[in-house]
């Protein structure tokens, strides 16, 4: 967690540093607000759409067929659910818990093809310094 929060901070910083300094300075509120919420924003939207993958890879590899109705519904709702549902030793808790893992696995490839995509634009976008001109 702490390694995230220090990625977290230095990116933050860095993204509003080259935000602010691609504008002039009379902009830079407005700038510096806009990315802010955009980052904001985002976060918002990649928490709601990363969960949704993770819960339909979760769910794509479950095999509810022949549970009880109560334990089937349990299974598809969450590893929590299951575990409260199902005996301890039980072998469809631990292929509950393989589709937990095998579902954040691949959410977790799917963000990280996003996040070089999103480095790769930002490469290819993001003026450089030396190329921006500023108003007095």
């Amino acid at each position: 967690l702490a390694v995230v929060g220090l990625g977290v901070g230095v990116s933050i910083a860095l993204s509003t540093d080259a935000v602010v300094a691609a504008v002039p300075r009379s902009r830079a509120g407005a700038a510096s607000a806009i990315s802010e919420t955009a980052y904001e924003l985002g976060t918002a939207m990649g928490i709601a759409i990363l969960g949704s993958l993770q819960t339909l890879f979760y769910r794509s590899q479950l095999a509810t067929e022949g549970l009880p109705a109560g334990e089937a519904d349990a299974v598809r709702d969450s590893l929590a659910r299951a575990a409260e549902a199902l005996p301890p030793d039980s072998p469809v808790l631990e292929q509950t818990r393989e589709a937990f893992t095998g579902g954040m696995q691949l959410t977790s490839f799917v963000a990280a093809v996003v996040l070089l995509i999103g480095g790769v634009i930002a490469l290819r976008v993001i003026p450089n310094r030396d190329d921006v001109t500023h108003e007095p």
